[in-house]
């Protein structure tokens, strides 16, 4: 009983959610998003380990405009920040919009978000299809994205504006609501724990009454509205000796996720994988994107968490034209070659390594220049 009370929670959000994307789309939206209920199981703690998963977040947040390129942008990786030109943003949408401010808390500083103002765009056409970038303001006549492209937008180019999740819209900011959402409740100790990895390091928030880190919990702040990037999906701890199902309500993400990998060499991404079924390795076409080659420590290494907490790494053990990092190469006739990194496993032996439905992807990158990941059409099925 107490399941099926947390799944009519559940569904009672999503008919809000379906409401919200049809008063979207009879506004300013011009493409269909469908509402939808995204089951992820979690293992339990076993003796002192904690179980342990990395999830992709496979639904986004209705969205609040829908437009399209109007100025041809070209790629500028290095960039600090890029304008996505939009005529369409007059004076009367942008105020019709309600957007006074855009937060970017948590983005490059220690500041954190002090309003649900935080915002993305997903590109929609074209072969930046899938990418999400994170918004700094949106204005007349365009809106501007934290950092560079690493490929041109055309123009014509389609794109979606809608808020980023936090913690607070993702699983909830009252004891029923983030109960129903899966998530134990309580102190540190005993208490799930939702992490983000941010800046190569992974940051660990709970709730007990309110929104709370693990580290030193700054009285006054709104961890609530701790950014979850939609591009990254989240790290998820369970502290109980029972396994639980974490719930997501969302608007189903139609498109093939890109993910714009920047920072120094060495740097952690964790990379959303809305895969709605198990895939291999081979099969998520990850190979076309990473950054290959037969020595370990001149490859990008991607990281599977296991049931039991521990971490195990694999990189693409390729060479030659076929394997170049940054941008989709969907005429390499090359054959991914994965390989564990520790256990001196011949290229290819990882291949059919399995990845479970919801899980995500952490990823270390090796070099400074900006990687664009893409998954697959067909892992997203």
């Amino acid at each position: 009983m107490k399941k099926q009370n947390k799944l009519n929670i559940r569904l009672a959000s999503l008919s809000l959610l379906i409401a919200a994307s049809i008063a979207s789309s009879n506004s300013m939206a011009s493409v269909a998003e469908v509402a939808a209920l995204f089951p992820v199981s979690i293992p339990a703690k076993v003796g002192s380990v904690s179980g342990a998963k990395f999830v992709g977040i496979p639904v986004a947040r209705p969205s609040v405009y829908e437009g399209s390129v109007t100025t041809l942008v070209p790629a500028s990786p290095s960039s600090a920040s890029t304008l996505i030109p939009d005529t369409g943003l007059d004076t009367l949408t942008v105020d019709a919009l309600g957007i006074a401010s855009v937060g970017t808390g948590r983005i490059s500083d220690e500041v954190f978000a002090t309003d649900d103002n935080q915002y993305v765009i997903e590109f929609t056409t074209g072969p930046n299809i899938g990418l999400v970038k994170t918004v700094s303001a949106v204005g007349v006549n365009g809106i501007t994205v934290v950092g560079g492209m690493k490929s041109s937008l055309a123009l014509g180019t389609t794109y979606i504006l809608r808020k980023d999740w936090t913690l607070a819209s993702l699983f909830g900011n009252d004891a029923v609501s983030v109960a129903a959402s899966g998530l134990k409740t309580g102190l540190a100790s005993s208490a799930d724990h939702v992490g983000v990895v941010r800046n190569a390091k992974l940051e660990l928030f709970y709730f007990n009454g309110s929104w709370k880190t693990t580290g030193t919990t700054v009285v006054g702040t709104a961890y609530e509205h701790v950014r979850v990037p939609l591009s990254g999906g989240f790290y998820f701890k369970r502290n109980t000796t029972t396994p639980t199902t974490l719930y997501m309500t969302g608007v189903y993400r139609p498109h093939r996720l890109q993910a714009l990998l920047e920072g120094v060499s060495g740097s952690l991404h964790t990379v959303s994988t809305p895969n709605f079924n198990a895939t291999t390795l081979a099969a998520t076409g990850l190979h076309r994107y990473v950054k290959s080659n037969t020595a370990v420590g001149s490859a990008d290494e991607v990281r599977l968490v296991g049931a039991n907490g521990s971490i195990k790494t694999y990189f693409n053990a390729g060479s030659g034209s076929g394997y170049t990092s940054g941008f989709w190469n969907g005429t390499s006739a090359a054959a991914p070659a994965w390989r564990e990194s520790t256990s001196g496993s011949a290229p290819g032996s990882a291949n059919a390594l399995v990845i479970p439905a919801g899980t995500a992807i952490l990823l270390k990158k090796n070099g400074a220049d900006s990687r664009l990941i893409g998954i697959d059409p067909d892992y997203t099925k």
